[in-house]
């Protein structure tokens, strides 16, 4: 083996150390054995420096990486918030305080029901949600309702109490504002 080699292994072993901690951090359901992985940097069972078999794993871990969900039936990830974002296929719903959002700003094309309210507007009339907040009232039967706030915990409430209403198709952005700050180098607190 060359001296180059024991490099590129150890430069793969960190990109992919690398990405599979964002994987983490943005929601991705893995193996014990890859968040083993991605949260000590190593193989599970490491083999012997530039064999077959620890090439064939860093391929096997990137494939993995690479069918990470971007969204699953209760959760929208930053990656399908951008995406969603970007082709128009979202109803955001920013449930922060106002004064948050005055202050902090809000995510691109999110309109604003606090949390307090949630319950209250999903029950208005259409004309009536209308008036209230600015964008037409989303159909029960609607799967781009997305929910955010600033953790992701406020969200989530107000995904239940939609769901509880009906809206079984709605989700949330467990990141919430910070992730969307991180992730745009914006201001987050």
């Amino acid at each position: 083996m060359n001296r180059v080699a024991p490099l590129l292994l150890l430069l793969s072993r960190q990109t992919v150390y690398q990405t599979s901690r964002a994987a983490i951090r943005h929601g991705a359901a893995i193996s014990v054995a890859a968040r083993h992985q991605a949260y000590h940097g190593g193989c599970v069972n490491p083999p012997v420096y530039g064999s077959v078999n620890r090439q064939q794993h860093l391929v096997k871990s990137v494939r993995w990486l690479s069918s990470a969900p971007v969204e699953d039936d209760m959760n929208v990830f930053y990656p399908g918030l951008v995406n969603r974002i970007e082709s128009g296929d979202i109803q955001l719903i920013d449930v922060r305080e106002p004064e948050e959002l005055q202050q902090w700003g809000q995510i691109t094309n999110s309109f604003n029901v606090p949390l307090g309210q949630v319950e209250e507007a999903f029950g208005l009339s259409d004309d009536k949600f209308e008036a209230r907040f600015g964008r037409p009232k989303p159909s029960t039967s609607d799967s781009n309702i997305v929910f955010h706030c600033r953790s992701g915990k406020r969200s989530l409430t107000a995904l239940e109490a939609a769901r509880a209403q009906g809206y079984s198709l709605a989700r949330h952005f467990p990141g919430g504002w910070l992730e969307w700050a991180k992730e745009n180098n914006l201001a987050a607190e």
